[in-house]
């Protein structure tokens, strides 16, 4: 759910590129939003699942995480616009954001809490 959420909000996003209207465009780029929107359960469900007795860890790692990219983006907007001249960048770097993000979902094995994933890990390195 939360990869093919992420991945339509990409598609919404690439697809705002092309769009000459200004308002059908804000609308597109809101409908991705809103698919972003929908992958944050299936985060902190994650988050619990995968937290185990360590769930509050887990879970404000993930927060800080989304804070470190709060905190970029007013720094890292201005500068594509000056950069490039126009949004399109920006929509670039916010649309591969969300690929990269759904990408990284491929990586979570939900066998067990992290911690247990990673003694297992050390037993076999052992």
């Amino acid at each position: 759910m939360s990869m093919l959420s992420l991945l339509a909000c990409a598609g919404l996003i690439f697809w705002a590129l092309v769009i000459e209207d200004a308002l059908v465009a804000v609308l597109v780029i809101s409908a991705g939003s809103f698919f972003a929107a929908l992958a944050a359960p299936c985060a902190y469900a994650m988050t619990i699942d995968m937290g185990g007795s360590h769930v509050a860890t887990v879970n404000a790692t993930m927060n800080m995480m989304g804070n470190f990219g709060a905190w970029a983006f007013p720094i890292v907007v201005p500068w594509l616009l000056a950069r490039f001249g126009n949004w399109d960048a920006v929509l670039v770097v916010f649309g591969a954001l969300y690929v990269v993000g759904a990408l990284f979902w491929l990586l979570l094995k939900p066998e067990g809490t992290i911690v247990e994933q990673a003694l297992c890990r050390e037993k076999l390195k052992a």
